[in-house]
């Protein structure tokens, strides 16, 4: 018998049978470096106030600045998959140095440095491990060229 949609396993949770554990072996130790930031930063992305896609010029701007893709397009799919992949809403408040924030708020306000290391703790700490791409500094640094590229 078939299960509804809805509740299919994802790759991200714990893997709990041997197919689920070979599923996370793979994403964790075969996807490259490129492909887990692509996917990292463009999932992010989809977190806006908006539940819409960001405007084709956004993307095409991070893209640029980030060098994510070699095809935009390839961007749209992580936005679209964001709540499948992360398993969070990121509905609640993140504490940084003297003010509490909304992810959503994060493209709309100016942040400090230190606010950006705070913030990048958060996402870490909610992200699924294999899709960790590297160390809290460089994630800082992207969080913090994505911040920009969304400016408007």
């Amino acid at each position: 018998m078939s299960r509804p949609v809805n509740e299919l396993y994802s790759p991200v949770d714990r893997p709990k049978g041997f197919i689920s554990r070979m599923i996370h072996r793979f994403l964790k130790y075969r996807l490259s470096y490129r492909i887990k930031r692509m996917i990292f930063l463009s999932s992010l992305l989809g977190f806006t106030k908006s539940k819409d896609l960001p405007s084709i010029d956004t993307i095409i701007k991070i893209n640029k600045v980030l060098g994510l893709a070699h095809d935009v397009e390839a961007i749209k799919l992580p936005i679209f998959i964001r709540t499948w992949l992360w398993k969070h809403e990121f509905n609640e408040e993140i504490a940084l140095s003297n003010r509490r924030i909304m992810l959503s708020q994060f493209y709309d306000i100016q942040l400090s440095r230190n606010e950006f290391e705070r913030l990048a703790d958060y996402i870490i700490s909610k992200a699924p491990d294999w899709l960790i791409y590297a160390g809290k500094d460089d994630i800082c640094k992207d969080l913090e060229s994505l911040h920009l590229c969304t400016q408007t």
